[in-house]
């Protein structure tokens, strides 16, 4: 596991990971146990029913850990915006899913779809039976800095 992924441990106690026919997860157990952090725990069943494997290559859920930190940051997902996926290209959907009650689930879903080689993005937002889209034109520009600003130094090119 890489430096990248061990950030999930700062939200959550117990990563899952589902991709392909591989599902697994990691258990620190509330963060006592050390080997949990690099040792994969093979999952016969999950919790819920996940999507079906045509809309997605790797899900991986986080469930949030039970402490301060996981409170202030169920407070912070409040603050997401569907625009953050424009910056995620590899990212194509971010499910957040709330508990309310033992029969009351909140959730929504931030999706990104790329139209036209990823020329136009569309971007939805469902929460409950509401959907907002928003269509943005990708443009690519190339620039060339000017030798007379640019400073070699050790093979790397800086700019003042």
């Amino acid at each position: 596991i890489g430096i990248g992924f061990k950030s999930v441990f700062m939200v959550s106690h117990r990563p899952e990971i589902h991709s392909g026919n591989y599902h697994f997860c990691f258990n620190t157990v509330n963060g006592t146990e050390k080997m949990g952090y690099i040792r994969p725990i093979w999952l016969e069943k999950f919790e819920e029913i996940l999507p079906s494997i045509d809309e997605w290559r790797t899900c991986i859920r986080l469930p949030i850990r039970n402490d301060k930190r996981g409170d202030r940051l169920k407070r912070n997902f409040d603050d997401i915006h569907v625009k953050l996926l424009l910056f995620l290209n590899r990212l194509r959907q971010i499910e957040i899913v709330r508990q309310k009650t033992t029969d009351e689930i909140d959730s929504q879903i931030f999706r990104r779809i790329d139209h036209a080689q990823g020329k136009i993005i569309e971007l939805r937002k469902q929460a409950g039976e509401t959907t907002i889209q928003s269509f943005w034109l990708v443009e690519t520009l190339s620039i060339s800095v000017p030798d007379n600003i640019k400073v070699k130094n050790n093979n790397i090119s800086v700019i003042h």
